[in-house]
């Protein structure tokens, strides 16, 4: 069944966030608890729970299941929707390569044509790697347009919690683990507690 891909239906989300996890956050607005998908960029600028956070929206609909992607900027968005209409890259899949290469690393890796980096990224084989770097140049132009984004205060159990970012992108959970502690392992001052950062390293192995 194909996926049908709404954009106007939800534009954006205001609310208090209840959970912030690296992989999805829940935002309570009007009494109901809504569950949001996000890249790792809008993770690390989302306020600490209890706060206010706002979202802007993506929803994708399929016959058994409504998800919301979230994104902080709308360069951010826009990437991910570009992202779609490459052959191969479903939302998942997006969602994995904004979160394991950055805004910033992925505008580099576009103007650049870095496959390379972009096959550490699991899920994404040679040939989708070259269509995506060469229809987002086409879609960016010659220098790219997503910008880096800034870090956040991280919530507790970081190693714990990049695990589970990689199961919910597609690992199982001893590769998430193994992977999560190989990244641990090899990273330097600070990095081992940024829990961004370690699910990047882990991408990438």
């Amino acid at each position: 069944m194909p996926v049908r891909r709404l954009r106007a239906v939800y534009e954006s989300l205001h609310g208090r966030l209840t959970r912030k996890e690296p992989a999805f956050v829940v935002v309570t607005a009007g009494g109901i608890g809504y569950r949001v998908l996000v890249p790792l960029s809008t993770f690390e600028v989302l306020p600490r729970t209890g706060q206010d956070a706002e979202l802007l929206l993506h929803l994708v609909v399929r016959e058994d299941e409504w998800r919301l992607f979230g994104f902080a900027t709308d360069d951010e968005r826009e990437a991910f929707r570009t992202l779609l209409r490459v052959a191969g890259v479903g939302p998942v899949l997006a969602l994995a390569i904004l979160g394991g290469l950055g805004p910033g690393e992925l505008a580099r890796v576009v103007r650049e044509g870095d496959i390379k980096a972009l096959t550490k990224v699991k899920g994404v084989g040679r040939k989708t790697a070259e269509r995506i770097a060469v229809e987002l140049k086409d879609a960016w132009g010659e220098r790219g347009s997503v910008p880096g984004a800034g870090g956040a205060a991280l919530v507790e159990g970081p190693q714990a919690q990049a695990v589970r970012a990689l199961e919910a992108l597609g690992h199982a959970p001893d590769e998430a683990r193994r992977r999560v502690d190989k990244a641990a392992q090899s990273a330097k001052g600070d990095a081992a507690d940024d829990v961004a950062a370690l699910v990047r390293a882990a991408l990438r192995m």
